[in-house]
C-alpha cells in the first residue's frame, strides 16, 4: 500500500492553523501570568481564607442568637421564681412585650398604631429586679407587684431613677396623694406608669389650676388613660 499524501490545499492551511494555535496558547499563558501577579494568594490558601471567613460569620450569628435566647430564658425563669408567674402563655406574652419592639401582644386591635412598647429591649434580670424592688419600696406587696407586671409588662423596661421613682414621687410630693391612693390608682390603671413626669405635669397641672380635687384627679386618670 502507498502512503496517503496530503493534498496541496491542506498543505497550505497547516502553517496558518499552527500559527493561530500558537498565538492562542501564548495569550492564555500571558493572561494566567497577569492574574497570578495581581493576586499572589495561592488558590488553596484563597479557598481556606474564604472558608474561614464564612465560619467566623456563622459563629458570630450563632453567638448572637445564643446570647439572645439565653437572655430570654433568664428573664423567663426570673418571672417564675421572683413573681410566681407560671402559666406558659402568660410568660410568653410578657417576655415578648418586654423584649420585642414588633410585638403585637400589647398593641390595640385595629388601631393601626405602633406596638405598645417602643422601649422594648433585652432587659436583664438585674434590671427587672430593680423595678420590682422600687415598687415594693414604695409599698406594693408581692401580689400587687405581680398584678402590675402582668397587666403592664412594659414597666420592666423603664429606668428606675429616670421614670418610676420620678413618677411615684410626683404623685406624692406634688399632687399630694397618699401612697395608698397612688397604689390603688396604679393597680386600676397601670398604664399611667407609661407616662413620663413631664407629660403628667402638663396634664395634671392644668387640672390642679382648674381647682380639681385629688378625688377628681384620680377619677380622671382612672377613666381617661
Amino acid at each position: 500500500m502507498h502512503p496517503v499524501r496530503p493534498t496541496r490545499g491542506s498543505d497550505r492551511g497547516l502553517p496558518a492553523l499552527t500559527a493561530a494555535t500558537t498565538r492562542r496558547t501564548q495569550t492564555t499563558r500571558v493572561s494566567r501570568t497577569r492574574a497570578s501577579a495581581s493576586d499572589p494568594t495561592p488558590p488553596g490558601k484563597k479557598s481556606s481564607a474564604s472558608s474561614l471567613g464564612n465560619l467566623r460569620s456563622a459563629l458570630r450569628e450563632k453567638n448572637g442568637a445564643s446570647g439572645s435566647n439565653l437572655g430570654i430564658l433568664s428573664l423567663n425563669n426570673w418571672l417564675k421564681t421572683a413573681l410566681d408567674i407560671t402559666r406558659e402563655p402568660e410568660l410568653r406574652r410578657i417576655v415578648d412585650i418586654v423584649t420585642n419592639k414588633n410585638s403585637l401582644f400589647g398593641s390595640k386591635r385595629g388601631s393601626g398604631r405602633q406596638p405598645a412598647n417602643p422601649y422594648a429591649r433585652m432587659v436583664t434580670v438585674d434590671e427587672a429586679q430593680g423595678v420590682v424592688d422600687c415598687l415594693e419600696a414604695f409599698g406594693f406587696d408581692g401580689a400587687e407587684t405581680r398584678q402590675l407586671v402582668v397587666s403592664f409588662p412594659q414597666l420592666l423596661c423603664y429606668s428606675v431613677e429616670e421614670r418610676l421613682e420620678d413618677v411615684l414621687e410626683y404623685f406624692v410630693d406634688v399632687v399630694g396623694m397618699s401612697r395608698d391612693d397612688v397604689k390603688q390608682m396604679l393597680l386600676a390603671r397601670p398604664t399611667i406608669l407609661g407616662l413620663p413626669r413631664s407629660q403628667l405635669e402638663q396634664m395634671l397641672g392644668f387640672l390642679m389650676e382648674d381647682g380639681k380635687s385629688q378625688d377628681d384627679i384620680k377619677a380622671i386618670l382612672a377613666n381617661s388613660l
